[in-house]
């Protein structure tokens, strides 16, 4: 994507453009990966709450970052679980009206749990539909399916939601521990 991003930028102002970019980098894979969209289309700054005080004891925060539409492609399309994988064409088309999104690791080393939660605006409702019937195929082929929106899996209980133009997907070590999480989210 880079080279195609680069090419971009240069048929339509040459090196000065390209050189630009240096000065204004993107500021997602979105913008790399749909160069028309840079640098114009800035991702929704999402945000998530501290959830220590609901984990309680032993719980650490590890890791807090933007998945970006490039990331949120590859879980789609090249996941570890060969059998789960996505169509990549199908990938692409659910991942591509990705606005903005946050995620967030907790680890209890005791428990050896994980708590993830990963929250993504997109550009319309049409695209979240798209992305959480994708998401549901993928999570169908790769966790036991334990109702309609929740699923178990080795690594413990996922749960996905989708409020209009908004997804957020949950893997707790349990059915309780992801919905305590869920009601965090609620304003």
């Amino acid at each position: 994507y880079g080279y195609t991003f680069v090419e971009h930028l240069f048929d339509i102002g040459g090196w000065g453009t390209v050189d630009r970019a240096y000065v204004e980098l993107p500021l997602s894979t979105e913008q790399i990966m749909h160069p028309e969209r840079y640098p114009d289309d800035v991702p929704t700054e999402e945000n998530l709450p501290e959830f220590s005080d609901i984990l309680g004891n032993g719980w650490e925060e590890i890791d807090r970052n933007t998945m970006g539409e490039w990331f949120t492609y590859l879980i789609l399309a090249k996941g570890l679980n060969e059998d789960a994988r996505l169509e990549e064409a199908d990938a692409s088309i659910a991942a591509e009206g990705w606005g903005g999104d946050a995620y967030v690791v907790y680890f209890n080393a005791e428990a050896s749990s994980t708590v993830m939660v990963l929250h993504t605006s997109w550009d319309t409702t049409r695209d979240a539909d798209e992305f959480t019937a994708a998401f549901k195929d993928y999570a169908n082929a790769r966790f036991s399916a334990s109702s309609k929106d929740t699923w178990l899996g080795e690594d413990g209980f996922h749960s996905f939601h989708q409020i209009d133009d908004t997804t957020t997907w949950i893997l707790a070590p349990d059915e309780n521990t992801a919905m305590m999480v869920w009601q965090a989210l609620q304003p």
